[in-house]
């Protein structure tokens, strides 16, 4: 990711297109082969480009609003012809309206960049929350209660692990932002509902297919209990399941969970 950040306002970085009026929090979709477009909600404008000539170039994403610096987003890992959109509004309670964009990456099943520009009192600062498998974010709810949008995802890193991508089972992962970096919350007692909701559909996969096709869901299953501490009883049941056909699969999956920190 790469981010320039202006010191000039919106008209000091050239003519733009006459803003769309978006919906606040609401996703836009922008397409390449409809060229430089800009869209406004509230007193936030964003304007969205290529970096380049063809629509394999990047998406530039160009944010301002009165009275701050300018801010332009360029994220040269993403591809401006798929999945460009962005939208705008608070995401932090009482405060002014913040942005949200994201692009796509590339490659089979995958991804979503996604980066937040955060509106503070010296203008927006860029937060990166990474590459997401996906179709992207959604508009964040405060469903911590500190005031700050939280962003649902799922843990990214159990697709393909012990399984073909389809035989995956990824738990939720949950991020917001504090203290101006992306940060994981999902160990926070708030979100333990996700988890067991989570926990009880990974685990009646687990136990619905045969051996050769459970991994993906046995290791959602564990992942889930890990984070709500039953993780000994879960153990026990995968074990013997897999006690003829695999016997190292749980002890590979606790490895794994402890270097997510799931386990200590």
């Amino acid at each position: 990711m790469r981010w320039l950040i202006g010191l000039a306002g919106l008209l000091a970085i050239g003519a733009a297109p006459v803003p769309r009026t978006i919906a606040p929090a609401k996703f836009v979709e922008w397409k390449a082969e409809g060229g430089t477009r800009s869209f406004r909600s509230g007193d936030v404008t964003v304007r969205v480009s290529l970096s380049g000539k063809d629509s394999d170039s990047a998406p530039v994403f160009t944010i301002s609003a009165p009275g701050t610096p300018v801010l332009r987003i360029s994220n040269d890992d993403t591809i401006a012809h798929y999945g460009t959109s962005i939208a705008i509004g608070p995401l932090v309670r009482g405060a002014p309206s913040s942005v949200i964009v994201q692009a796509w990456t590339g490659g089979a099943h995958c991804c979503m960049h996604i980066v937040v520009a955060l509106r503070g009192d010296r203008g927006f600062k860029p937060i990166d929350l990474g590459i997401w498998d996906g179709d992207g974010a959604v508009w964040p709810k405060d469903a911590s209660g500190d005031g700050v949008a939280d962003f649902q995802f799922v843990d990214n890193a159990l697709l393909y692990k012990f399984d073909c991508y389809a035989c995956s089972w990824a738990p939720p992962q949950i991020m917001t932002i504090r203290a101006g970096k992306a940060t994981d919350i999902s160990t926070e007692p708030v979100f333990r509902r996700l988890f067991v909701a989570d926990m009880a559909k990974a685990r009646k996969a687990c136990f619905a297919q045969d051996t050769v096709s459970a991994h993906g869901a046995c290791a959602g299953y564990l992942a889930d209990a890990a984070r709500l501490g039953q993780f000994a009883q879960a153990k026990g049941e995968v074990s013997r399941r897999f006690a003829k056909d695999d016997p190292d699969f749980v002890s590979s999956v606790a490895a794994f969970l402890r270097e997510r920190n799931y386990l200590r």
